[in-house]
Protein backbone atom coordinates (compact mmCIF):
# COMPACT_ATOMS: atom_id res chain seq x y z
CA UNK A 1 0.00 0.00 0.00
CA UNK A 2 3.08 1.95 0.60
CA UNK A 3 4.64 1.30 -2.57
CA UNK A 4 0.96 2.69 -4.24
CA UNK A 5 0.81 6.03 -2.56
CA UNK A 6 4.07 6.64 -3.78
CA UNK A 7 3.36 6.15 -6.96
CA UNK A 8 0.10 8.89 -6.53
CA UNK A 9 2.33 11.10 -4.76
CA UNK A 10 4.99 11.23 -7.42
CA UNK A 11 2.57 11.68 -10.43
CA UNK A 12 0.27 14.21 -8.27
CA UNK A 13 4.21 16.04 -8.44
CA UNK A 14 5.44 15.51 -11.83
CA UNK A 15 2.13 14.75 -13.83
CA UNK A 16 3.10 13.01 -16.90
CA UNK A 17 6.35 14.34 -16.74
CA UNK A 18 7.88 11.10 -14.94
CA UNK A 19 10.84 9.69 -16.25
CA UNK A 20 10.13 6.24 -15.05
CA UNK A 21 6.30 5.68 -15.71
CA UNK A 22 4.82 3.24 -13.15
CA UNK A 23 3.69 0.86 -15.95
CA UNK A 24 1.96 -2.17 -13.46
CA UNK A 25 0.50 0.70 -11.29
CA UNK A 26 -0.89 2.36 -14.38
CA UNK A 27 -1.95 -0.96 -16.21
CA UNK A 28 -4.27 -2.39 -12.82
CA UNK A 29 -5.84 0.95 -12.58
CA UNK A 30 -6.95 1.29 -15.99
CA UNK A 31 -8.11 -2.67 -15.81
CA UNK A 32 -9.92 -2.04 -12.93
CA UNK A 33 -11.43 1.01 -13.81
CA UNK A 34 -12.64 -0.49 -17.54
CA UNK A 35 -14.00 -3.21 -15.95
CA UNK A 36 -15.44 -2.71 -13.21
CA UNK A 37 -17.98 0.22 -12.04
CA UNK A 38 -16.13 3.24 -10.43
CA UNK A 39 -14.71 2.90 -6.81
CA UNK A 40 -13.72 5.78 -4.42
CA UNK A 41 -10.00 6.07 -3.98
CA UNK A 42 -9.09 4.68 -1.05
CA UNK A 43 -11.16 1.42 -2.12
CA UNK A 44 -8.92 1.68 -5.97
CA UNK A 45 -5.91 1.69 -3.87
CA UNK A 46 -6.18 -1.21 -1.83
CA UNK A 47 -7.70 -3.41 -4.78
CA UNK A 48 -4.37 -2.35 -6.97
CA UNK A 49 -2.15 -2.68 -3.54
CA UNK A 50 -4.03 -6.50 -3.50
CA UNK A 51 -3.82 -7.25 -6.94
CA UNK A 52 0.52 -6.51 -7.09
CA UNK A 53 1.01 -8.46 -3.79
CA UNK A 54 -0.35 -11.10 -5.06
CA UNK A 55 2.20 -11.44 -8.36
CA UNK A 56 5.04 -10.68 -6.38
CA UNK A 57 3.71 -13.49 -4.15
CA UNK A 58 2.91 -15.39 -7.19
CA UNK A 59 6.73 -14.35 -8.36
CA UNK A 60 8.72 -15.48 -5.53
CA UNK A 61 6.64 -17.83 -3.07
CA UNK A 62 5.99 -20.01 -5.81
CA UNK A 63 10.10 -20.93 -6.90
CA UNK A 64 10.45 -20.97 -3.42
CA UNK A 65 8.70 -24.27 -2.50
CA UNK A 66 9.53 -25.67 -5.91
CA UNK A 67 13.51 -25.66 -4.52
CA UNK A 68 12.51 -26.49 -1.35
CA UNK A 69 10.61 -29.62 -2.65
CA UNK A 70 13.49 -30.28 -4.98
CA UNK A 71 16.17 -30.04 -2.66
CA UNK A 72 14.53 -32.76 -0.43
CA UNK A 73 13.65 -35.08 -3.02
CA UNK A 74 17.25 -35.28 -4.46
CA UNK A 75 18.74 -35.48 -0.68
CA UNK A 76 17.46 -38.78 -0.56
CA UNK A 77 19.25 -39.98 -3.71
CA UNK A 78 22.88 -39.36 -3.44
CA UNK A 79 23.40 -41.26 -6.66
CA UNK A 80 20.94 -38.98 -8.62
CA UNK A 81 22.74 -35.58 -7.09
CA UNK A 82 25.53 -36.95 -8.79
CA UNK A 83 24.00 -37.23 -11.56
CA UNK A 84 22.29 -34.07 -11.93
CA UNK A 85 25.63 -32.68 -10.90
CA UNK A 86 27.72 -33.74 -13.52
CA UNK A 87 25.10 -32.82 -15.94
CA UNK A 88 25.33 -29.28 -15.17
CA UNK A 89 28.79 -28.96 -14.94
CA UNK A 90 28.78 -30.02 -18.58
CA UNK A 91 27.75 -26.39 -19.25
CA UNK A 92 29.63 -23.39 -20.62
CA UNK A 93 30.41 -21.10 -19.43
CA UNK A 94 29.91 -23.61 -15.63
CA UNK A 95 27.07 -22.46 -13.20
CA UNK A 96 29.24 -21.65 -9.56
CA UNK A 97 28.32 -19.42 -6.69
CA UNK A 98 29.98 -16.22 -7.65
CA UNK A 99 30.54 -13.71 -5.23
CA UNK A 100 30.49 -10.57 -7.74
CA UNK A 101 27.57 -10.07 -10.10
CA UNK A 102 29.96 -10.38 -12.92
CA UNK A 103 29.71 -14.05 -13.30
CA UNK A 104 28.62 -14.59 -16.59
CA UNK A 105 25.82 -17.79 -17.18
CA UNK A 106 25.38 -20.05 -19.59
CA UNK A 107 22.73 -19.16 -22.77
CA UNK A 108 19.40 -20.01 -21.38
CA UNK A 109 18.53 -22.46 -24.42
CA UNK A 110 21.57 -24.81 -23.49
CA UNK A 111 20.10 -25.08 -19.87
CA UNK A 112 16.78 -26.20 -21.28
CA UNK A 113 18.63 -28.74 -23.54
CA UNK A 114 19.58 -30.62 -20.11
CA UNK A 115 17.66 -33.70 -19.90
CA UNK A 116 18.16 -34.69 -16.41
CA UNK A 117 17.77 -30.95 -14.97
CA UNK A 118 14.22 -30.72 -16.91
CA UNK A 119 12.91 -34.05 -15.73
CA UNK A 120 13.40 -33.45 -12.05
CA UNK A 121 11.46 -30.05 -12.26
CA UNK A 122 9.11 -31.15 -14.33
CA UNK A 123 8.13 -34.12 -11.90
CA UNK A 124 8.65 -32.34 -8.57
CA UNK A 125 5.87 -29.58 -10.41
CA UNK A 126 3.85 -32.46 -10.79
CA UNK A 127 4.17 -33.94 -7.62
CA UNK A 128 4.55 -31.09 -5.69
CA UNK A 129 2.57 -27.83 -7.27
CA UNK A 130 2.93 -25.03 -5.33
CA UNK A 131 -0.34 -23.80 -6.72
CA UNK A 132 -2.31 -26.92 -6.12
CA UNK A 133 -5.93 -24.84 -5.56
CA UNK A 134 -8.92 -25.37 -7.59
CA UNK A 135 -9.11 -22.75 -10.47
CA UNK A 136 -12.41 -21.88 -10.85
CA UNK A 137 -14.08 -21.12 -14.30
CA UNK A 138 -17.39 -20.89 -16.03
CA UNK A 139 -18.74 -23.13 -18.29
CA UNK A 140 -20.05 -20.87 -21.59
CA UNK A 141 -23.90 -20.32 -21.96
CA UNK A 142 -24.78 -23.64 -24.23
CA UNK A 143 -22.78 -25.46 -22.11
CA UNK A 144 -19.63 -28.14 -22.52
CA UNK A 145 -18.61 -31.48 -22.95
CA UNK A 146 -15.83 -33.05 -20.51
CA UNK A 147 -14.38 -35.64 -23.15
CA UNK A 148 -15.20 -38.71 -22.15
CA UNK A 149 -16.85 -38.12 -19.30
CA UNK A 150 -20.65 -35.53 -18.92
CA UNK A 151 -21.94 -32.96 -20.25
CA UNK A 152 -21.89 -29.31 -18.13
CA UNK A 153 -24.84 -26.89 -18.62
CA UNK A 154 -23.91 -23.43 -19.28
CA UNK A 155 -23.41 -20.52 -16.91
CA UNK A 156 -21.71 -23.30 -14.11
CA UNK A 157 -18.86 -22.38 -11.74
CA UNK A 158 -16.58 -25.79 -12.02
CA UNK A 159 -12.78 -25.72 -11.35
CA UNK A 160 -9.47 -28.25 -12.95
CA UNK A 161 -7.09 -28.09 -9.86
CA UNK A 162 -3.28 -29.07 -10.54
CA UNK A 163 -2.74 -31.60 -7.06
CA UNK A 164 -5.79 -33.65 -9.04
CA UNK A 165 -4.91 -33.87 -12.31
CA UNK A 166 -1.39 -34.48 -11.62
CA UNK A 167 -2.76 -37.86 -9.84
CA UNK A 168 -4.41 -39.35 -13.20
CA UNK A 169 -2.77 -42.69 -13.16
CA UNK A 170 -3.91 -43.43 -16.53
CA UNK A 171 -1.30 -40.45 -17.63
CA UNK A 172 1.10 -40.65 -14.99
CA UNK A 173 1.95 -44.03 -13.13
CA UNK A 174 2.27 -44.83 -10.26
CA UNK A 175 1.41 -41.26 -9.53
CA UNK A 176 2.24 -40.72 -5.42
CA UNK A 177 5.62 -41.69 -6.40
CA UNK A 178 8.30 -39.30 -7.36
CA UNK A 179 9.75 -40.15 -10.31
CA UNK A 180 11.93 -38.09 -12.82
CA UNK A 181 12.73 -40.75 -14.87
CA UNK A 182 9.32 -41.04 -16.21
CA UNK A 183 9.86 -37.57 -18.50
CA UNK A 184 13.14 -39.47 -19.86
CA UNK A 185 11.96 -42.96 -20.42
CA UNK A 186 8.67 -41.70 -21.78
CA UNK A 187 8.44 -41.74 -25.93
CA UNK A 188 7.40 -39.09 -27.70
CA UNK A 189 3.61 -39.85 -27.58
CA UNK A 190 3.59 -40.14 -23.73
CA UNK A 191 5.69 -37.06 -23.42
CA UNK A 192 3.44 -35.37 -25.17
CA UNK A 193 0.08 -36.57 -23.16
CA UNK A 194 2.00 -35.64 -19.70
CA UNK A 195 2.73 -32.23 -21.10
CA UNK A 196 -1.11 -31.76 -21.75
CA UNK A 197 -2.08 -32.78 -18.36
CA UNK A 198 0.66 -30.78 -16.64
CA UNK A 199 -0.87 -28.01 -14.95
CA UNK A 200 1.80 -25.95 -12.34
CA UNK A 201 1.44 -23.34 -14.57
CA UNK A 202 -2.59 -23.38 -15.26
CA UNK A 203 -3.61 -23.28 -19.28
CA UNK A 204 -5.29 -21.54 -21.93
CA UNK A 205 -5.89 -17.70 -21.97
CA UNK A 206 -5.09 -17.06 -18.31
CA UNK A 207 -1.63 -19.35 -18.20
CA UNK A 208 1.05 -17.92 -15.47
CA UNK A 209 2.46 -14.90 -17.74
CA UNK A 210 5.83 -15.62 -15.56
CA UNK A 211 5.70 -19.38 -16.46
CA UNK A 212 9.45 -19.50 -18.86
CA UNK A 213 10.88 -16.72 -16.39
CA UNK A 214 10.41 -19.26 -13.40
CA UNK A 215 11.42 -22.19 -15.19
CA UNK A 216 14.34 -20.50 -15.61
CA UNK A 217 14.79 -19.29 -12.32
CA UNK A 218 14.34 -22.87 -10.99
CA UNK A 219 16.90 -24.04 -13.51
CA UNK A 220 19.36 -21.64 -12.58
CA UNK A 221 19.00 -20.28 -9.13
CA UNK A 222 21.36 -17.77 -8.03
CA UNK A 223 21.87 -19.56 -3.90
Amino acid sequence: MGMCQKVKALRAEQGSDLSSRPVIYESLEQGIAKHGSPRPSDEMDKTIASETLDSVIAGHETTDLTIAYLTYELSLRPNLQAKLREEVRSLSPPIYFASTSEHELPVARSIDALPLLDAVIQETLRHYPAAPAPLPRVTPRGGTTVEGHITIPGSVRISACAYALHRNADVFPEPESWKPERWLDADQKQLVEMRRWSFAFGSGARICLGQHFALQGKRCPRL
